[in-house]
Formats: structure tokens, C-alpha cells, sequence
């Protein structure tokens, strides 16, 4: 059952995701709000002193992984939203210009390196101990990066996504002119392009139009046949067809 419009419309978001428990969460005003599927307001983190938030990754709602580009810093929290440990700084590894983070099956997290152009893996000691070589296939940086089924994804706007496997090995490209955001879905990647959403197979190679026309979409994120997303700062849904 889809939320009641009067709690939904009341919510203000910068930025959206979702976790395959069917909870949402939303990035605003430099906080991190997570709601059950009616609205409801579970719990908040809130880090201002850290520096403004940069990216949220929820594909593990029990280790989520928040990064803030300005301070260099990651922290986890549980899914109380509550610090797993205190805050990891990135300069401590001697690198100081960082463009993206995300979580990492094995422990720790996956950070791009933006001086060298490398995909890092920091191990939950802290420590590096996987590395990349060059990654200059697209122009400028990676703004989003996920690892999903033991591959690691970086995302290019407008240009492409980068494929690697878990030793930081290149695989493929995948040429999804994606806009703003992409998510993972069983084996289909989610994008926006040209204030349309589709859906992408990676195994079949097959591109399919879900929403044909969203202006003005800010953000969004696929839940359970919902796609959620962010119009003039507003938490907006729409029901998807099967």
C-alpha cells in the first residue's frame, strides 16, 4: 500500500535512496533520515560537524557506508543509523583528493583516487591493500560507485559506467549515458536519462523504458514497484506497472 499523500508530501529531500528491506531514506539539510515504507520516521543522523555529506550507500542496511568529500572522511552506521566506530579519515593514507566511496563485500570500503586516476581498496584494518592501475577511459571523475555481486561499478554522468571486479581488475564498460544516479536491481541497473527512467539487463544486454517522462526529477530510487523520487524538494511516488 502506498504511503498517505498528506505524510509523504509533508517530506523535504536533497537526495533519496532504499534498501531492499523497503525502507527509504533521504539526505536533507545535511541529514540522514531513514522511514519505513508508510512514512513513518525510524531514525536521523545527523553530521554537520564533519563536513557536508557526499554520497550514502544503503546496499548494506545493516553497515551503511556515508562519505563526506570535504572533511575526507567515512563513517558506518547500523541500522539505527548509529556510529559503528569513530569516523575513518582518509588523509591519514596520504590521500587527499577522493571523488567517491562505497562499501565493499569483504570489509572496509572501495574509495576512487582522483590525483592517480585508481580504484583503492581500504581492508577494515585501514589499511590499502588493493589498487587499481590508471582509469582514464571517460573524462573527468566517477560520481557514483557501487559494488554488486563481486563487481565494482563506477559511474561516469553522461559518459558510461566502468566495470571492475573485486582484485580492482578492468572488465568491461557498459555505455548507459545515465544522469544523476543508477541502482542495482536483481541483475537490471536503474537510470535516468533525458527525465526518463530506464531499466538496463546486464545479462541480456536489453534496455527497456519504465517511466517515460519525469520533469524536473531531481532524484530517485526503485522500491518494491515504487519508484520514489525527489520534484521541486518533494518526495514524490509513482506505482509502477509489472
Amino acid at each position: 500500500m502506498l504511503a498517505s499523500p498528506g505524510k509523504r508530501e509533508n517530506i523535504r529531500a536533497d537526495k533519496l535512496w532504499s534498501d531492499h528491506l523497503g525502507n527509504i531514506y533521504t539526505l536533507t539539510d545535511n541529514s540522514l533520515h531513514k522511514y519505513n515504507q508508510n512514512w513513518e520516521l525510524l531514525s536521523s543522523y545527523d553530521w554537520q560537524a564533519n563536513g557536508r555529506i557526499t554520497s550514502v550507500d544503503i546496499s548494506d542496511p545493516l553497515r551503511i557506508v556515508v562519505f563526506s568529500v570535504h572533511a575526507n572522511q567515512v563513517v558506518f552506521l547500523d541500522q539505527e543509523l548509529s556510529l559503528l566506530s569513530d569516523p575513518f579519515n582518509i588523509d591519514v593514507l596520504n590521500y587527499h583528493d577522493v571523488a567517491v566511496v562505497c562499501k565493499a563485500s569483504t570489509g572496509g570500503f572501495w574509495m576512487f583516487n582522483n590525483i592517480d586516476k585508481q580504484l583503492i581498496h581500504i581492508n577494515h584494518n585501514g589499511n590499502e591493500d588493493i589498487k587499481s592501475g590508471t582509469i582514464d577511459i571517460y573524462s573527468g571523475f566517477p560520481e557514483i560507485m557501487y559494488e554488486y555481486s563481486g563487481h565494482i561499478y563506477l559511474g561516469y554522468p553522461k559518459q558510461g559506467i566502468v566495470v571492475f571486479n573485486n582484485q580492482a581488475a578492468y572488465e568491461k564498460c557498459l555505455p548507459l549515458t545515465f544522469e544523476i544516479a543508477f541502482e542495482w536491481h536483481k541483475n537490471n541497473i536503474i537510470y535516468l536519462n533525458n527525465d526518463k527512467i530506464f531499466s538496463y539487463n546486464i545479462k541480456l544486454a536489453k534496455e527497456d523504458l519504465i517511466v517515460s517522462s519525469l520533469p524536473d526529477l531531481k532524484d530517485f530510487t526503485l522500491s518494491g514497484g515504487v519508484l520514489y523520487y525527489i520534484s521541486n524538494q518533494q518526495v514524490k511516488q509513482k506505482l509502477l506497472k509489472d
